[in-house]
């Protein structure tokens, strides 16, 4: 915890000394209602996006990322923190503006995933962020500076996926016709390869179900190059990776792929992934000492090269709440 709030302080400090430098800075751009300029923009939300990295790290929320989902999250901050440093007639604003909508689909997604815990926490810090945004206006009228906003990069950690959200939609009011279709189209293409996926998922899942030969169809399917990707997550599902957050177990599986939780969400709304399927998907059972495990031992079979025992570097703290049931069985 203390060096998770180290972490903070550092940030908070070159946030500090940004204001302190451009104290006098004004320019006009997209962004002006919220940061004086351009710098503003840049560094406060590079540090927001490096205290919810330090974070994640730290308290293991959301584990670790799949390889293309980390790539993706990496591009679509680059482009957001490099938009407004382009202007509407350059040659690339439309495959930057293009990236940038990815933060819609990133952003509703990160809201659904937290869900109930988030809210809880957004909630218990309102009275705090508004009692600060109080005071920071009076001493801004008092002493006629801007040097205090320093100070909002608190509430912008707390509220990242609404002030990214209220970002974007002021970079999409500023774009021309066609580069507004060029916003959107990621988005919502995100979203239809998400469904089509979860779709693909569906089906695995029903045939894996009525099998009398589990690991013989499963041979089958995964002959596919798409149906092996999904097979993995399937059975990769609680043990391997991520399906909804939950912050009392003391352990969460290290990976985290998207369209694993989407199937989650879409296919399981208020069930654990794949319960009610017929399939044994991994539950820890101990009997006598031993823990008794099911679609790992199919993964296993399946996926013979694959590691199954990892050393979770995905948090330094594994616990939040409660206690490691790995060291109390």
């Amino acid at each position: 915890m203390v060096l998770g709030w180290t972490y903070f302080l550092i940030l908070q400090i070159i946030v500090i000394v940004t204001f302190l430098l451009k104290r006098k800075g004004n320019e006009d751009f997209i962004l002006r209602k919220i940061f004086p300029t351009k710098i503003h923009f840049l560094i406060v939300n590079a540090c927001v996006f490096f205290a919810c990295y330090f974070y994640n790290t730290d308290r293991q929320l959301f584990c670790i990322p799949v390889t293309w989902a980390a790539i993706t999250l990496i591009v679509f901050c680059l482009a957001f923190l490099v938009f407004p440093f382009f202007t509407k007639q350059s040659k690339i604003i439309g495959l930057i503006g293009a990236v940038c909508g990815l933060g819609f689909f990133i952003s509703i997604y990160i809201l659904l995933f937290a869900g109930f815990e988030y809210l809880i926490f957004v909630t218990i810090n309102i009275p705090f962020i508004l009692i600060l945004h109080f005071l920071l206006r009076f001493f801004k009228l008092r002493f006629r500076t801007n040097i205090f906003d320093a100070l909002y990069f608190y509430p912008a950690v707390v509220l990242t996926p609404f002030l990214l959200i209220f970002q974007l939609w002021i970079y999409f009011k500023s774009l021309q016709k066609k580069q507004k279709l060029l916003f959107l189209s990621t988005p919502f293409l995100t979203l239809l390869i998400s469904l089509i996926l979860t779709f693909q998922m569906s089906i695995i899942i029903n045939k894996i179900s009525v099998a009398q030969d589990k690991k013989m169809e499963l041979k089958q399917i995964i002959k596919n190059p798409i149906n092996n990707y999904l097979t993995e997550l399937i059975l990769g599902a609680h043990w391997k990776y991520h399906t909804e957050i939950c912050l009392l177990d003391g352990w969460r599986p290290p990976f985290h792929d998207p369209i694993l939780v989407i199937a989650k969400k879409i296919l399981f709304p208020f069930k654990q992934f794949g319960e009610g399927t017929g399939i044994p998907f991994y539950y820890v059972v101990t009997v006598k000492g031993i823990d008794i495990t099911s679609t790992l031992q199919l993964y296993k079979n399946v996926y013979p090269n694959n590691p199954t025992t990892f050393d979770c570097a995905c948090a330094k703290h594994e616990l939040l709440f409660g206690s490691d049931y790995r060291n109390n069985k």
